[in-house]
Parts: C-alpha cells; sequence; structure tokens
C-alpha cells in the first residue's frame, strides 16, 4: 500500500515537472509536439487523482487503527490480559466515588503470589510467567461483570469488588486462594507449588479515600505473610 502511495506520488511529481517545461518551452515548439503531452499531463493526474485518494484514506483509517491498537495494549497488561496499573486507578476512582454517592459497599483485595522470586530462580522467568498467567485467569474466572482486576505490581494483582460487604469479599478472596492452591502447576515436566496470600480492605467512612484503602489492604496482606502465607486477613473493624 505504502509503496503503490510512493509510485503515484512519483508520477504526479514527474508530470509537474513535464507541465512545467512544456509551459517554458511552448513558444519556441510547434504546438503539434507539445499539445498532446499537455492534454497527457492533465488527462493522467484526474485518473489518478481517486486512485490516490482511495490508498491516502486507507492509510489514514489504518493509522487509526495502530492508535487504537496501541491504546488498547497501554490499558492492559500484556501477560495476563489483566487492567494495567493506571486503568485500575481510573476505574476504581469511579467506583469508589459512585459507592459513597448512594452509600453502598465497596471492598478491594490486594493478592501477592508467594514467593515468585524464588520461582523464577528455579524454573526461570518463562516458568513465572506461567504462573502469573495462570493466577491472573483465576481471578478473572471468579469476577462479577462489576468487579475491576487489574495487575498492581509485580507479583501483585487487585481486585475492586463494588456492592459487595465484608463477608462477601472474604468468601471471594478464600475460592481464589483455594482455587490457586490446589491447582497442579506443571512446567517442563517439574510441578511448581504455588499459594497466594491476600489482604482485604472495605469502605468504612464516607471520607474513606482509595489511597486509604490500598494503604488498609497493604497491611492486610503484609499481615496475612507474616501469618505464614496462603492465607486471607483483614483488618479489624474500629469501633
Amino acid at each position: 500500500m505504502v509503496q503503490g502511495i510512493v509510485i503515484i506520488t512519483a508520477i504526479a511529481s514527474c508530470l509537474s515537472m513535464l507541465m512545467v517545461f512544456i509551459t517554458l518551452q511552448g513558444l519556441a515548439a510547434p504546438a503539434i509536439y507539445y499539445l498532446p503531452l499537455l492534454s497527457i499531463s492533465l488527462i493522467i493526474p484526474t485518473l489518478v487523482a481517486p486512485y490516490t485518494s482511495y490508498w491516502i484514506l486507507r492509510l489514514f483509517r489504518e493509522m487509526e487503527k495502530a492508535r487504537e491498537i496501541a491504546h488498547q495494549i497501554s490499558l492492559t497488561d500484556e501477560l495476563t490480559q489483566a487492567y494495567s496499573r493506571r486503568l485500575f486507578f481510573e476505574l476504581a476512582a469511579e467506583e469508589l466515588t459512585r459507592a459513597k454517592r448512594y452509600q453502598r459497599p465497596f471492598a478491594i483485595i490486594l493478592l501477592d503470589i508467594d514467593h515468585l522470586a524464588q520461582i523464577n530462580q528455579t524454573y526461570g522467568h518463562l516458568g513465572g510467567d506461567h504462573v502469573l498467567r495462570f493466577c491472573s485467569e483465576a481471578c478473572q474466572s471468579n469476577l462479577r461483570v462489576q468487579d475491576i482486576f487489574a495487575r498492581y505490581g509485580g507479583e501483585e494483582f487487585v481486585l475492586v469488588l463494588p456492592e459487595t460487604d465484608l463477608e462477601g469479599t472474604l468468601t471471594m478472596a478464600e475460592r481464589i486462594r483455594r482455587q490457586i492452591e490446589t491447582h497442579v502447576f506443571v512446567w517442563e515436566s517439574q510441578i511448581i507449588q504455588v499459594t497466594i496470600s491476600l489482604g482485604v480492605a472495605i469502605l468504612k467512612e464516607p471520607s474513606t479515600t482509595l489511597e486509604t484503602l490500598l494503604h488498609d489492604a497493604g497491611q492486610a496482606l503484609s499481615t496475612a505473610k507474616d501469618l505464614g502465607r496462603n492465607c486471607v486477613h483483614h483488618l479489624p473493624q474500629k469501633g
């Protein structure tokens, strides 16, 4: 396609130069010599113009499509197909605002793959990527339409659960934890034992920010690791 546009452009340039030459030489040469060339130089661009316009329009459309694909890639994590961290903050902020406005439940789960660095060391980064992909698939298989799931960091994922109270959130977290714990990970004929730790935080006060919820979920996740990993933990209710 691009080659065609280049060729057409070159032809048009040559014809333009020819027209200039004819104009300069017109008075010195008999009309019988330059009139046919002048006619051709006027007719050919007319015939070529629709073809050129078509390919230029097509090129613009393909460029726009490429931009859309690039934009889509920026919104998702290429390896796990989870939302990107950037998109997570946008969507989570919108859902939190809605939950506050209508006084609805809102929860966050922050999960971490236990000992992923050791898995990478033992089985290579491709083995670690295999684990990351499955953990992402396990989480996404449990999502509802309104839930948000994103890759938060290297081995961390985050879930936003609108319209979900503490009990429902703990149930969801435990279901995911159990699904990953019981799955048999096989990489190059070797079995990898994989577990995850999860921290839960829920919206308690209208003044609570997304940053506060993520901090609370992070604190709960740290406690889950201190308790031996492979478990779900949430911070106790205050008051």
